[in-house]
């Protein structure tokens, strides 16, 4: 992929979109460019371009990357433009399509573990422990027995996305998309679908969701956890002992991101998955 690109002061883009660590602007017919936030490193951006190179090989339809721009000081990925509304938008027009559209990501999303990472990804069981160990928010008497449950999990070399929600499934027309990859690393299938699952089960609505759509996360949470995990489990084996496992540690890693508003549900749930993991031999 070529170099960057460096641009300097342009008018305002228009932003179509945003996470915690970057945003999401127009910049030409038929592209956009996903701008690092101030404060964040850029480095993702490398992780996910290769990512989604990975992931159109595999035969699973995201995004095409265009190369890289410096914009005004913020790093950008130049992608595809993918003209549609993400599963989270649709579901705030059409709520009855909830449980057809939460097991369309299940689906998906098994799709998405059938592929092969890329071999510079960092390891999802490393990655974890490092979270484990280092972070202020995994409380401190639980983190020697959450390390044990990392020590007895499968690993794997599966491309797994971490951040995979109806947020991250775009629609043109009928055609979905996996969008959003910075968060990718190599390792077992069962990691990021447990991971979907603390998302789906405890996660909060990100900046930019409108009081509607907050309003359905809470009506339709349980119903779209039970649609994405029963359309992930008759399409793919799920092997219980693993999964309660991958669980607990994903809980974990998803209370080291420090969202406050998640805390108090993802404390509860962290109790709960321990003793649900522990049940089993490590």
């Amino acid at each position: 992929m070529a170099g960057d690109e460096v641009t300097g002061e342009s008018e305002p883009l228009e932003r179509l979109g945003g996470g915690r660590t970057a945003e999401v602007f127009a910049w030409a017919p038929g592209v956009v460019v996903k701008l690092t936030r101030e404060g964040h490193s850029d480095a993702f951006l490398d992780r996910e371009a290769a990512t989604l190179q990975t992931a159109a090989a595999a035969g699973i339809a995201v995004p095409t990357p265009l190369g890289f721009v410096t914009h005004e000081g913020r790093r950008g990925l130049l992608m595809e433009r993918i003209d549609g509304n993400d599963i989270f938008s649709v579901i705030e027009k059409r709520p009855w399509r909830v449980w057809a559209l939460t097991s369309l990501v299940g689906r998906l999303h098994v799709q998405l573990g059938g592929a092969e990472a890329p071999e510079a990804l960092a390891s999802v069981r490393e990655r974890t422990r490092e979270i484990i160990q280092e972070s202020e928010h995994v409380p401190d008497l639980a983190r020697l027995r959450l390390l044990a449950i990392l020590d007895a999990a499968a690993d794997g070399k599966q491309l797994c996305h971490l951040d995979f929600h109806p947020g991250n499934v775009m629609l043109a027309g009928e055609r979905p998309y996996i969008i959003d990859f910075p968060n990718a690393l190599r390792g077992p299938a069962i990691a990021d679908h447990a991971k979907s699952w603390v998302i789906l089960k405890a996660g909060a609505p990100t900046e930019g969701m409108g009081r509607f759509v907050r309003v359905l996360i809470t009506i339709f949470r349980k119903l779209a956890l039970t649609a994405y995990m029963r359309a992930y489990r008759t399409a793919s084996p799920i092997d219980p002992v693993e999964l309660a496992r991958w669980q607990a540690i994903q809980v974990a890693v998803r209370l080291a991101e420090g969202i406050p508003a998640e805390r108090p549900r993802l404390l509860r749930q962290l109790s709960r998955s321990l003793r649900k993991a522990e049940q089993y031999a490590l």
